[in-house]
């Protein structure tokens, strides 16, 4: 399973990708309310390097 999540609940992204997945066959789900609600639940969360977890360049546009 593909789990899709945006930063909070404003940004639609995520619910965009995870139809799009559906539509060709991927078993995918949002996670509703995004990473601010999974913090604020206070869950497990883990870091990624810098170089990782940039969007610096990437192209990516989540409409936020």
């Amino acid at each position: 399973m593909i789990v899709l999540y945006c930063w909070d609940t404003w940004c639609t992204l995520a619910s965009k990708a995870a139809d799009l997945l559906l539509e060709n066959g991927f078993d995918a789900k949002e996670l509703y309310g995004g990473l601010a609600a999974w913090k604020t639940l206070d869950f497990p969360t883990s870091g990624l390097s810098e170089a990782a977890s940039s969007n610096e360049g990437s192209g990516v546009d989540c409409e936020c």
